[in-house]
């Protein structure tokens, strides 16, 4: 399987704290899975080229904090992700037939600690920003050298990983183990009670993260509820006859509103910065509805 995001971007943030630049963001997963003995083996890779494309210091994004460049805490700024994001293996093997249990190695990849990854979360489907915070939310999803194991079943999912918490260096395209141990830990459990709401708690404590604070642990609790909802189309093109002109037109007209509100930012008409705003009501509401099951006749 394949999969992955790339996305142009002109990226420019106002305030003496902004910045404005060209730039791409993107990441790449392939994953491959085969029965091996009684279990079935699987391996993942993710990759980015954003260093190569954004430079050491990532891209301006007003509020954003996190990881460092050149001995400096970057500020207002996303760093880059690393050319290996994942390189990784599981091997699932089931214990009944509901429960499974399974055991993953990563060369670089994700403990079992905070919410699942950003990139791996439907909102950043069309996202071409790191979410703020995503820096302390996901600060562990690049982590060089992690061993995960835990069991499941349908409904729940219970692990706990060893990993190496230190953040990786400025430079992205190597396997950073530069005083490297298994010395972090963590546990999660998960819970999907239905099909688009998934619920996660976690707790761990990370040993020397931080580059700028060496030698420093630090604990750390949290929980998640992700939620998808219940939409039929997400690009205007593949919206339904007889809906599919009106809302490429809208889209249009959009984007056109949007250009002029660039050229014209930040001092634009107030009433055509809300008026923009119709449009993406009206589209989110007719997905919305349409998305609903049909009603059975009575």
């Amino acid at each position: 399987m394949a999969h992955g995001a790339v996305f142009g971007q002109y990226d420019r943030q106002e305030t003496q704290h902004g910045d404005a630049q060209f730039g791409v963001v993107d990441w790449e997963m392939f994953m491959a899975a085969r029965p091996v003995g009684a279990g079935i083996f699987t391996a993942r890779v993710m990759t980015s080229l954003e260093a190569l494309a954004l430079g050491r210091r990532g891209y301006p994004e007003l509020l954003q904090s996190g990881a460092s460049d050149a001995g400096a805490r970057l500020a207002n700024r996303q760093h880059p992700h690393d050319l290996w994001n994942e390189l990784a293996a599981t091997y699932d093997h089931a214990l009944s037939s509901s429960i499974a249990a399974f055991a993953y190695g990563a060369a670089v990849g994700e403990p079992a600690l905070g919410p699942v990854a950003y990139m791996h979360r439907p909102s950043a489907d069309a996202d071409p920003f790191a979410p703020l915070g995503h820096h302390w939310q996901d600060a562990a999803h690049e982590s060089f050298g992690v061993i995960t194991a835990g069991v499941y079943g349908a409904r729940a999912k219970v692990e706990g990983s060893v990993f190496n918490g230190r953040e990786p260096d400025a430079y992205r395209f190597n396997l950073d183990y530069r005083g490297a141990h298994l010395d972090s830990y963590a546990a999660r459990l998960t819970v999907a009670p239905s099909s688009r709401v998934t619920a996660s708690a976690w707790g761990g404590y990370v040993f020397d993260h931080d580059p700028l604070d060496p030698g420093t642990g630090m604990q750390r609790y949290g929980a998640s509820l992700l939620t998808v909802l219940p939409v039929r189309f997400l690009y205007p093109n593949l919206a339904p006859r007889p809906w599919r002109g009106p809302v490429l037109a809208g889209a249009i007209v959009w984007l056109g509103a949007m250009l002029w509100l660039l050229r014209d930012y930040p001092g634009a008409p107030a009433a055509l910065v809300w008026a923009s705003l119709l449009y993406p009501a009206f589209y989110v509401g007719l997905s919305l509805r349409l998305g609903r099951p049909p009603q059975a006749a009575h």
